[in-house]
């Protein structure tokens, strides 16, 4: 939702009001689109269920789940009250105020009304049936980027890396998810360099620090700490991210200028670079270059 924000502010610059997209109150600012990133996440979230459902049991909780969805555009939205709180939930337990109390305060992250038809399409987009339908289990990626994140630890995506590295990567970054650091005495023994006191010492403190950060950051000052953290980002790159889901995707890794690296590790060779190299031979892609040369000279 957040990347899909700022794309789409970055693509209209003023709406039908004559007054810039982004702004200060009322108009869709970094710290908005984090709180309609967070309301939207939080909609899916209070929505989920899991097990084994009917088509017409998983079409109901979709149909609940879109209307928590538009509740966060259009109560975001200054509109009559009527209109407003439509698809707020009812009762004294409601996160609605108005619902609630039947009283609304005007907040400086509160929309003007030439957003709503310039949000809806995009709200809409982030509603779909099939997108929703594979959110409603309540299932989490955050085992999965917790793995990523320690490959990319051991071999980051800002540098190439070969296929060799990579491999070794992951195997290790495995190992340290499955068993933590300690998995590393059977594969030192394995290798007959058996570690000693201090290697075990040393990999028994490293996981028990683990475990304590990772407690440690389900604490709630320590999310709210990373939410502000996370704003200040924002705001300092005014909406813009260093990466996002398929943003390397028109990247291309023959399009490679020597004069940029002063980095003579074969392992980090750019597929152009071994290309042109006379020492391609020795790199791990030495294979995967050749077979590119010789399609290029067909």
């Amino acid at each position: 939702m957040g990347t899909h924000l700022c794309q789409l502010r970055k693509s209209k610059p003023k709406l039908d009001d004559g007054k810039s997209v982004k702004g200060s109150k009322h108009r869709l600012t970094d710290k908005t689109i984090d709180k309609l990133q967070t309301y939207y996440g939080n909609a899916i979230r209070a929505n989920v269920k899991p097990g084994k459902l009917t088509p017409e049991e998983q079409k109901e909780q979709i149909t609940i789940m879109r209307r928590a969805i538009m509740a966060v555009l259009y109560h975001t939205c200054e509109l009559n009250n009527k209109e407003r709180h439509k698809y707020c939930p009812p009762g004294p337990d409601s996160w609605c105020s108005y619902k609630r109390d039947g009283t609304l305060q005007r907040k400086d992250h509160h929309l003007d009304l030439v957003f709503l038809n310039f949000l809806l399409p995009e709200f809409k987009s982030l509603s779909e049936y099939s997108l929703l339908l594979r959110c409603l289990p309540g299932y989490s990626q955050n085992a999965n980027e917790s793995l990523n994140g320690l490959v990319w630890n051991r071999a980051p995506k800002h540098r190439y890396k070969g296929a060799h590295v990579v491999e070794t990567a992951v195997m290790s970054a495995i190992l340290s998810f499955n068993a933590g650091a300690a998995s590393r005495q059977d594969v030192m023994k394995a290798a007959n360099i058996p570690g000693g006191a201090f290697t075990l010492e040393g990999c028994t403190a490293k996981d028990e620090k683990r475990m304590s950060h990772s407690v440690r950051k389900t604490k709630t000052k320590e999310k709210e700490r990373r939410r502000k953290i996370r704003q200040a980002k924002l705001a300092a790159n005014q909406g813009e991210t260093s990466y996002a889901s398929g943003m390397f995707n028109e990247v291309d890794p023959l399009d490679f200028d020597a004069s940029s690296s002063d980095d003579d590790d074969d392992d980090d060779y750019p597929l152009a670079r071994l290309l042109d190299s006379n020492e391609s031979e020795d790199s791990d892609d030495a294979p995967l270059a050749e077979i590119i040369s010789r399609n290029q000279q067909k």
